[in-house]
């Protein structure tokens, strides 16, 4: 356990000064705006779409990266997870805890119409795939593969990927090079030190992980500026896109005390 902040770090640190990026999620006829915000040690992220009272969220997150901690609002307080957090929370869970097993107890005494609804909103709190085990053999990691094609998304040009789930196509990605996204490089690098500390506790407490692949095994110099994501059935089931940048950080962005 005492390797997890240390994961967290193994990237180089890139010199941050300030942006903001907006993004646009479109699911079942609706978009939500989320927005990320790159201070020089701070990174923060509101999600509209989350604010709402059966979220186990209230939408925001700070992220700090030296030393590797979390910050995020629940039910109007903040709360903070780092070294400690985890070690008190290890304890109390005991040695060898299978949460997996655990949440699936539980959900199982959820009503089958509020069951999905629970799991959608454990992803959205832990940046994880839970607690659905990979089928037997099966690689859960997401990759991406050069189509060889082209487009244009909001004014970028980008080059096109398919996104891949072991041998499962889940979605598309559209990416541009990196130097075309102001602080592209510095953006990269704090996601990535950042799910590198989610997919080391997520995996440390013995839950499956896709999301944080995403951007741990983006193409090295390129930034994602559309994406589409497909349902177990192959159907489009949601789309993002990089609506703007702006080379400033709002006075919200802050690192709580």
């Amino acid at each position: 356990m005492k390797m997890l902040l240390a994961t967290a770090l193994m990237l180089a640190p890139v010199a941050a000064h300030a942006a903001t990026y907006e993004f646009h999620t479109t699911q079942n006829g609706k978009t939500d705006k989320s927005s990320v915000i790159l201070a020089p040690k701070a990174l923060c992220m509101s999600n509209q779409g989350v604010a709402d009272t059966s979220s186990m969220t209230d939408g925001t997150m700070v992220y700090v990266q030296d030393p590797p901690t979390i910050y995020y609002s629940r039910a109007g307080k903040v709360e903070k997870l780092d070294q400690a957090r985890i070690d008190q929370m290890q304890a109390a869970l005991g040695p060898n805890s299978d949460i997996r097993k655990k949440i699936e107890e539980a959900l199982a005494k959820v009503p089958p119409e509020r069951r999905e609804m629970m799991r959608k909103q454990m992803e959205k709190m832990m940046g994880a795939a839970m607690p659905k085990a990979p089928a037997a053999g099966e690689k859960v990691a997401r990759t991406f593969k050069a189509t060889g094609k082209t487009a244009t998304k909001n004014g970028y040009k980008a080059v096109e990927y398919t996104v891949m789930e072991g041998s499962k196509k889940v979605g598309d990605a559209y990416l541009t090079p990196i130097s075309a996204i102001p602080q592209g490089e510095a953006l990269i690098g704090r996601l990535q030190s950042m799910m590198n500390m989610i997919k080391g506790l997520v995996s440390q407490f013995g839950m499956g992980n896709n999301m944080t692949d995403e951007f741990l095994n983006l193409p090295k110099g390129y930034f994602p500026v559309a994406a589409t994501s497909f349902d177990d059935n192959g159907k489009v089931e949601s789309e993002m896109m990089l609506a703007d940048v702006s080379k400033d950080t709002p006075a919200s962005c802050k690192i709580p005390e």
